[in-house]
């Protein structure tokens, strides 16, 4: 006599395979497709917060560029009018002076 050990095919497998993928195909449907969805609505969220970062910060970049060309701006106009003061004071001190040795 030969044991064999296996399966045999009855009516009970056939039944516990369709039940095994009627059970995948719920937790597909109501565990999986969500967390999926939730995942890509995520993902869609970061990239556009990237995207709105690195316009954010080229933004900045070119105010930091328009800042600087004002205080460049600013800085040779206070030197003109710093030697345009300097200028005026040396030519009332001579005038002070050449009116006191009259």
């Amino acid at each position: 006599m030969h044991d064999q050990v296996g399966v045999i095919l009855n009516q009970s497998l056939l039944v516990q395979a369709i039940l095994f993928l009627i059970f995948i195909l719920l937790v597909n449907i109501f565990f999986v497709r969500p967390y999926t969805l939730s995942l890509e609505a995520r993902e869609t969220k970061v990239r556009e917060r990237r995207k709105r970062v690195e316009k954010l910060r080229e933004e900045a970049k070119n105010y930091l560029k328009e800042a600087e060309r004002i205080t460049q701006k600013a800085k040779a106009e206070t030197e003109r009018t710093l030697e345009e003061a300097r200028r005026e004071a040396l030519r009332i001190k001579g005038e002070i002076i050449s009116e006191a040795e009259r």
